[in-house]
């Protein structure tokens, strides 16, 4: 599997990416992005624990 890095993005994957980066910032429900392999990407404030508040 080939994964990009910041500097080899298409213009196109950065605009998604900041898309759903804009989705999981403003999201009211707790969001969790979990890769194929069971890593946490990405979480939203409201999915994290409140004493990492």
């Amino acid at each position: 599997m080939t994964t990009s890095t910041p500097q080899t993005r298409s213009p196109s994957s950065k605009m998604r990416l900041a898309e759903m980066r804009t989705i999981i910032d403003t999201a009211t429900d707790g969001v969790v992005l979990i890769d194929r392999d069971g890593a946490i990407r990405s979480i939203s404030r409201p999915a994290e624990p409140s004493r990492f508040r």
